[in-house]
């Protein structure tokens, strides 16, 4: 993806690559395919790309048990996907959904409010930002 210049590709790859070292609980290369591929995006202008992103940061964060962050991520992901008629990901939409129910188990229910009001409110580049601030 690098040699054609399509950060599309790459950033669907590099989401889709991190959410592999999760399941095979290798969090070290997932944070770091995600630094990557987030830093790549922040002016590539790409929405689906950024939003695999920012689900895939989204379930990051719920397996390293930073909740205010996950509900964050997931708000923003779906509040941008509502707003621009992007539709789910129907590839690993399953698998975020598992995530943002895991999440909740384990955060209060007015922290996640509060998270996820917080999310709905950011824009993309905000989101993929914050994302990277965290992750970095």
């Amino acid at each position: 993806c690098r040699q054609l210049g399509d950060f599309e590709s790459y950033g669907v790859a590099g989401a889709a690559m991190s959410l592999a070292f999760m399941e095979n609980s290798d969090m070290d290369a997932a944070r770091k395919v995600l630094v990557d591929a987030l830093g790549r995006s922040m002016d590539s202008g790409i929405d689906r790309a950024g939003l695999e992103l920012l689900s895939a940061a989204g379930s990051y964060a719920v397996i390293t048990k930073n909740g205010a962050l996950a509900a964050t991520l997931y708000a923003a992901a779906s509040s941008v996907r509502q707003s621009q008629g992007i539709p789910p990901d129907y590839a690993y939409g399953p698998y975020h959904q598992a995530k943002l129910q895991a999440l909740r188990t384990f955060m209060d229910g007015d922290t996640f409010s509060s998270a996820w009001r917080k999310g709905n409110n950011l824009t993309l580049p905000k989101a993929l930002s914050a994302a990277l601030k965290e992750l970095h």
